[in-house]
């Protein structure tokens, strides 16, 4: 009898106990029937044969799939031989606009709406209590910030709270309910030329936003953004309108051999052959030396010269377009069929047009690893570049007299922008 007396008493407190917790989970819940029954949306079912583990992934072949390379991984850019050719572009339809499906929100004036240090999703909560309609924060938006007296058409007001704490929102009619997040999928439309698809996203990738998909068939490029990178890209947009020239870099990345053991490839040689006179600077690099000539040399017998004293093989080739003022970078391995860290190896361009029509220029050597060498440059318009002295062991080691060859020749296209801004 006793022992049943000590047993029902703790399960009576730990009964107690679960209904005290309960109530304050209750209690804690802000805004407490103001959400719709819709505010979570349900768990997908799972079918429990399928094995997901972290194990298992996308094919290797499926994940090297690379729609550009027809394009991208070709000497010369879809057959323009002029150092400078003229591309027609509206201004007006040079645009960024949100992607993200949204639903029309019902029409609201609000009138002096106020708060105090709340989070985004709170200020929404409060600001459409009236209009029923839930809101569900995907992020959890942090910061918490203040309005005063605000005042304007609802969705106005919720442009600018969200843009002020650097989130996006869209609005689901059938369950009245507002979604928030940091990122949105945006669309750029892009009119004209396929180089101006190339320039946009070179640019976007140079920039750091990776998430840029183009649609090669309606000329767009599809970006997901946060607020940070929105404004990426619309200074992007504008610097091309104002600054309307691309620059062209055509790249060739060799792999040259010594024939005989212990020999070096003679550059001096090189060069003498190539011609001295054709050779106008020559710059110094942490590693390596880059050379330039005008446009009217053109680096195509440079393979053949090398040949006479060393083997050598064309490792990759391709083109990356340069808005001006913007950095981007072409990656040897998409282009190439290297194995081993050398796929690893960039080479990046970061083109300023200065008043007298010259270009200043920062070329950089990149790795996963970090920068291996750049070399400033003041060139001209349509000027050719040649990176020599990069050895091959800087990636494998067990290669030691060999060296990387890298020619550019560059073009420039200049958008002829017409029509609003």
């Amino acid at each position: 009898m006793k022992k049943y007396s000590y047993a029902f008493m703790l399960l009576s407190i730990l009964s107690l106990q679960g209904c005290l917790l309960f109530e304050t989970k209750e209690e804690a819940m802000p805004y407490k029937g103001t959400f719709s029954e819709n505010y979570l949306t349900p768990l997908e079912k799972i079918d429990k044969g399928v094995d997901i583990s972290l194990d298992v992934k996308t094919t290797e072949s499926a994940d090297e799939l690379n729609l550009e390379a027809p394009f991208r991984c070709q000497a010369g850019f879809q057959g323009l031989d002029e150092i400078i050719s003229a591309v027609p572009v509206k201004k007006g339809e040079l645009k960024l606009s949100l992607f993200t499906n949204t639903d029309p929100l019902p029409r609201y004036e609000v009138n002096g709406f106020t708060f105090k240090d709340l989070t985004l999703d709170r200020a929404f909560q409060r600001l459409v209590l009236e209009a029923d309609i839930s809101v569900f924060d995907k992020d959890f938006s942090q910061g918490e910030f203040s309005g005063k007296n605000i005042r304007g058409e609802l969705s106005n007001v919720l442009d600018s709270l969200s843009q002020k704490a650097g989130m996006y929102w869209t609005y689901n009619a059938r369950l009245k309910r507002i979604d928030l997040m940091r990122r949105a999928q945006f669309e750029i439309n892009v009119p004209g030329n396929r180089a101006v698809v190339f320039a946009l996203l070179d640019a976007l990738r140079g920039a750091g936003i990776e998430k840029a998909v183009a649609d090669w068939h309606k000329n767009k490029i599809i970006v997901t953004l946060t607020r940070d990178s929105q404004k990426v890209v619309e200074k992007l947009l504008s610097d091309l309108k104002k600054n309307p020239e691309l620059f062209i870099y055509d790249i060739k990345v060799y792999r040259a051999y010594p024939e005989k053991k212990g020999k070096k490839l003679d550059w001096q040689k090189v060069v003498e052959n190539f011609g001295l006179k054709k050779v106008n600077m020559a710059v110094d690099g942490v590693i390596g030396r880059l050379l330039i000539t005008s446009y009217e040399n053109g680096l195509e017998d440079i393979p053949e010269l090398v040949s006479k004293t060393s083997s050598i093989m064309l490792a990759s080739q391709g083109f990356v377009v340069a808005p001006e003022g913007w950095k981007v970078r072409f990656d040897v391995g998409r282009c190439g069929r290297l194995e081993g860290r050398d796929a690893e190896l960039s080479i990046l361009f970061n083109p300023r047009l200065k008043k007298d029509r010259r270009i200043e220029n920062t070329v950089s050597l990149d790795s996963l690893s970090g920068e291996i060498s750049s070399y400033k440059i003041v060139s001209s318009i349509g000027d050719n570049f040649m990176i020599i002295g990069l050895p091959l062991r800087l990636f494998n080691k067990q290669e030691k007299e060999a060296e990387y060859v890298i020619t550019v020749n560059s073009r420039v296209i200049r958008l002829v922008m017409d029509g609003v801004k």
